[in-house]
């Protein structure tokens, strides 16, 4: 139905003189229903119906692609250092395009008098050992970073929940979608934000971790990330389930 409308407003704006007083109200309309049908788009793919349709896509011309979209009327800047060797992967093109542009839209919104957006890919190789919440095999790592101030501690847990925003204005979903897209895709969505704190020594007391997410990174797997970065942290995990094996081998 949006389509339609949509498609109306644009046969009626060529129709019409650019001086005509109907093109601004015509302009109005159209800008509102292509936003509608971005978070109707949201909605679909952030529901179970948002099934990616796969197939063999250039990811590095993706990512290009949806930076030159999502940057056209913002201050910032994007910088590239995508792999020339970058491995093709199965992926459903406009839902990692959606993903991608949601990603350098959140870091042009952190950035409100401009900056740098550095995006990198390289291909990875995930085992047992790499303590991501991935099966083993091959990967493709994408990386996007900004200059903006960050996510306060009290918001970073929630990032990628439905209808969370920090913004006067937004629906919340662009962060939650995002999530979704990549764990449909089989991958793995991740905010680096221990290993900054370190870095800036303003280490952590202890972690406390629920050893069993449904869906998402359980307490063991966090763990051991978090073990790669500072081996001598502290971690507490708790769990319904008595008889779960990481309370047998626990130290």
């Amino acid at each position: 139905m949006l389509g339609v409308i949509l498609g109306n407003v644009l046969l009626a704006l060529n129709l019409l003189p650019p001086d005509d007083e109907a093109t601004e109200l015509l302009d109005a309309v159209a800008t509102a229903t292509e936003r509608a049908q971005g978070l109707t788009r949201q909605l679909l793919t952030f529901a179970k119906g948002g099934a990616p349709i796969l197939a063999s896509r250039d990811i590095n011309s993706i990512i290009q692609q949806a930076s030159i979209f999502s940057s056209s009327d913002a201050r910032s800047s994007c910088e590239f250092e995508l792999a020339d060797n970058l491995w093709n992967a199965e992926v459903d093109a406009e839902q990692l395009d959606q993903v991608i542009n949601n990603l350098i839209i959140n870091a042009n919104q952190a950035m409100p008098d401009g900056g740098r957006i550095s995006i990198s890919t390289f291909n990875e190789e995930v085992t047992c050992e790499t303590g991501l919440p991935l099966e083993p095999g091959g990967y493709i790592h994408i990386r996007i970073w900004d200059e903006g101030s960050g996510i306060s501690p009290e918001d970073l847990p929630h990032i990628f929940d439905p209808y969370f925003t920090t913004k006067s204005t937004g629906s919340g979903l662009g962060l939650a979608t995002s999530y979704s897209i990549v764990c449909r895709h089989g991958g793995h969505l991740s905010v680096e934000i221990f290993r900054r704190e370190k870095q800036a020594n303003r280490e952590f007391a202890a972690v406390i971790l629920d050893l069993t997410i449904p869906g998402d990174m359980g307490g063991s797997d966090v763990m051991r990330e978090l073990l790669e970065i500072d081996p001598q942290v502290i971690g507490v995990v708790s769990s319904g389930y008595s008889n779960d094996v990481a309370l047998a081998n626990y130290r």
